[in-house]
Formats: C-alpha cells, sequence, structure tokens
C-alpha cells in the first residue's frame, strides 16, 4: 500500500508541480492577493515585497557555501574514502533508503547544515554504488530520504526558536524571559517525538521502496556520465621543472599550515559555545578547514570548488524571492491574523496542538524558523500567559510546525537537488506523504507529552 501510494504521489507531483522557481512566483501572488484581501492596497503590498527581497542575503551567502565547500569536501580523496564506506552497507533500493534517512535525520539533529550536506552526499553515493553493481534503486526515494532530516532539525541543536529563546536579550525577552535549552530541546515534547519519528520514518521510506526495477527511476536519469565515474588515485605527476608559481599551487604544505591557522578560532569557538553554539557561519568554517587539510594542495580545492558552485544557483536565484514573501506575509499584518484565528479557536487543552498547526501553515510563506517566530511568536506567548500554559512548549510546538511543513516547502529541498540533481517535484511526492504521518505524530505528542 505504501509502495503504490508513494509511487502514484511522486508521479502526480512530476506532472502538476511547475519549477521550483515558479513556485515561488505562485506563493508571492497567493500572498498577495491575500494581503489585498486583508486590507492593504496592491502598492503597499508591493513596497512591502520590496523591502524584504533582500533580506536574504546574508543567509543566501551562508546556505550557497554551506552547500559548496560540502560538496567540495567530499571531492577530496579522503572525503570520497569516508563517505564511500558507509555507502558500501545497503544491498537494496529499501536498506538504502532507511540508512539514508536515519544518518540524514541525525546529522540534521545536530545541524541542519551538515545534515543536508552530508545526507544528500551519502545518498548520491549509495545510489551510484548500486547502479554500478546491476541493483535498481528508485532515486527519488533516496532524495526523500536526505529531505526528511528535516523534520527534527528545530528539535536539535541548530533549532533556530529553541537557541533563540534561550539567548539573553532576544526579541520576546521582555515578555517571556529566557527559556534555557533543557526545558525546549531537551523537554519530552521535543525528544521523545524525535526519537520515535526517527525510527517511524525511516522504517516507512523502507516500504515505499519499489519491489519491481519498471517503478524505478534510476540514477542515470539525474546525474551525468562523470559522476558515475569511478574515482581514481591520481598518478605520480611527471617530474620536471617547475615554476615557483606551480610548486606553490601544488604545495600540500599550504593547505596544512592555513589549516592550523583556521583551528585558532575554531577550537575558542567551540570551547566557549559548544555544540549548541553551532551557526552557518562557524560550520562554514569547520568545511573549509577540513577541505584544507584532505585536499592534496590549494590547487585540488580551488578546482574542487569551482566545481561544486554550480549546484548553488537555486538558492542564489529563489531566496530574494521568498524574502520578499516574507516581507509581505509580515507587514502585511497576515501573520497576525493567521495566528490569531488559531488562537481564537484553541483551548487549554488543544492550544499547543494548534500552535503546531499554526506554525505550519505560515511556513509555507515564511521558511525561515527564526524570521516566523519574531512574527508569530509575540501573539502565541500573548495567548499562552493568558490560559497559564508553558511558554516553553509553546516555543516547541511552534518550532516542530517551522520544520513539519518544510516537507513539502521547495525553498529547503533546493540544496538537496543542487547538489543530487533532478527537480525539487521529484522528491516531494514522497515527503507528502510523510506529512500526513508525521503531523499526526507530532500532535499526539504535544497533545500527551
Amino acid at each position: 500500500m505504501l509502495e503504490r501510494l508513494g509511487i502514484s504521489l511522486m508521479n502526480f507531483m512530476r506532472r502538476v508541480l511547475p519549477e521550483a522557481f515558479v513556485i515561488a512566483i505562485i506563493i508571492t501572488f497567493i500572498t498577495l492577493f491575500a494581503g489585498m484581501a486583508a486590507g492593504n492596497s496592491l502598492f503597499d503590498m508591493g513596497v512591502y515585497w520590496g523591502r524584504g527581497v533582500w533580506n536574504l542575503l546574508t543567509f543566501m551567502c551562508q546556505a550557497s557555501l554551506t552547500l559548496i565547500l560540502g560538496a567540495a569536501l567530499v571531492k577530496s580523496r579522503a572525503g570520497y574514502r569516508a563517505i564511500s564506506g558507509v555507502a558500501r552497507i545497503p544491498q537494496n533500493c529499501a536498506q538504502a533508503a532507511v540508512l539514508v534517512a536515519v544518518v540524514s535525520m541525525v546529522l540534521y539533529y545536530v545541524n541542519w547544515g551538515v545534515g543536508m550536506i552530508g545526507g544528500a552526499i551519502l545518498a548520491k553515493e549509495v545510489a551510484v554504488r548500486l547502479y554500478r553493481r546491476g541493483v535498481p534503486v528508485h532515486y527519488p526515494l533516496l532524495g526523500a530520504s536526505v529531505y526528511v532530516g528535516i523534520l527534527g532539525y528545530e528539535a536539535g541543536f541548530s533549532g533556530g526558536i529553541p537557541l533563540q529563546v534561550a539567548t539573553e536579550g532576544h526579541v520576546l525577552a521582555e515578555q517571556m524571559g529566557v527559556i534555557p535549552l533543557t526545558q525546549t530541546i531537551f523537554s519530552p515534547a521535543s525528544y521523545v517525538t524525535f526519537l520515535i519519528l526517527l525510527i517511524v520514518v525511516p522504517v516507512l521510506l523502507g516500504f515505499m521502496a519499489p519491489k519491481r526495477a519498471e517503478n524505478m527511476l534510476l540514477p542515470n536519469e539525474f546525474l551525468s556520465e562523470e559522476e558515475f565515474e569511478e574515482k581514481k588515485e591520481e598518478a605520480a605527476p611527471v617530474q620536471g621543472k617547475k615554476t615557483f608559481a606551480e610548486k606553490m599551487d601544488g604545495a600540500r604544505i599550504i593547505n596544512f599550515i592555513f589549516f592550523l591557522f583556521t583551528l585558532i578560532y575554531i577550537v575558542d569557538y567551540l570551547k566557549n559555545a559548544g555544540l549548541v553554539g553551532l551557526d552557518l557561519n562557524i560550520v562554514n568554517l569547520i568545511l573549509l578547514s577540513l577541505g584544507l587539510l584532505l585536499h592534496e594542495s590549494p590547487r585540488s580545492l580551488i578546482a574542487a570548488f569551482q566545481e561544486s558552485t554550480e549546484s548553488a544557483s537555486g538558492i542564489l536565484m529563489q531566496f530574494p524571492l521568498y524574502a520578499g514573501i516574507m516581507g509581505m506575509i509580515t507587514s502585511s499584518g497576515l501573520v497576525s491574523i493567521i495566528a490569531s484565528f488559531f488562537v481564537s479557536i484553541s483551548t487549554a487543552d488543544t492550544y499547543y496542538v494548534f500552535s503546531f498547526l499554526s506554525a505550519g501553515l505560515l511556513n509555507i510563506f515564511v521558511p525561515s524558523g527564526g524570521g516566523q517566530w519574531s512574527v508569530q511568536g509575540p501573539i502565541m506567548i500573548e495567548a499562552a500567559q493568558t490560559l497559564d500554559l508553558d511558554l516553553a512548549k509553546v516555543a516547541v510546538a511552534v518550532g516542530w510546525g517551522d520544520a513539519w511543513t518544510n516537507l513539502i516547502q521547495p525553498f529547503w529541498v533546493l540544496p538537496i537537488v543542487g547538489l543530487m540533481g533532478g527537480k525539487a517535484k521529484d522528491y516531494l511526492g514522497y515527503t507528502a506523504v510523510l506529512l500526513f504521518i508525521s503531523g499526526i505524530i507530532i500532535s499526539v505528542s504535544l497533545f500527551v507529552l
């Protein structure tokens, strides 16, 4: 049943969903018309869009670097060997889906950037290895197995909302105070729910794996011929007189010295902030330092970086559109309208579940946990205080909602598409199945725990 449902939804999504860029434009106009229905003029909405369109430039650069540096790291011989060792484990498509999903969810829990890069590279390597051995593998299912990792990132150490409310002087500090991580990511509503999903989601993906080869979309339909070539140890360079510049470009010692220099800040940062302090800036610096360590020379690292830049094109093209959407939905008052509606139909018993559902709806238009919390949080916290509810659990519920509908939001699948090939619609059919199942699990957990 799950196999047929997954294939049917995948085929449906591939038929009806346009390019992710077009989806972003459609969401833009949905937000525009909703804002006008709420009393804003066309001119006002255009101004709100323009004011917001460049608000994600910093994040866009960070996300692009995460993608490029991560891909460049794996292009080193040592990085390739490490991924290949894990990629040898699965013997069929179902095992591959389960392995990739578990690894991705765990890595996303530690840090979403690490999960995104590590999961996508592992999935591609698993698919290519199985294909070389003549084992049929359904590539869209493996892409979905990577993307499901994002479901639990707000419950982990890089969750935007838990980290924000745990920071002194955060935007709602006067309203709710500082909430330590022991009350958010280390609360049962967070970690127990994540553990349940960590078991259920990979198993479901394993059951969704097609049994017959004719139902599978193979890796060669998504990847270029070069990506199937087995990486070989490079032959020793021909000895001869080299120029000073050639010696410098090929000198591993330069990489190693610069790697040691980058460790000064990385060690100091982790000593003071720990894992909970990981952000994209430090993740990118770690990726750069590992690239320096594992690549044979500056020339090798530069070439790997250049080869990886194309994978970031989707981010560079579409992030400004979503920034504009965020500008419209926040400035037009739509966030307040949507959040207030869910508050109005809630009771003390159902409030956490409705907080989760409202955050899930808003996340389709504001796919940023921190940004969403800054505009939705005040309404949710004020209502929770009126009902005398647990403010930390409200933050957890909104975080789960922010992560939940990412499963059907093309915004966050773009980096995975950049690494794995294909289009967002190739993967979203399978994640749509998991959207409904995970939504039930999270809702019940918030109601019971």
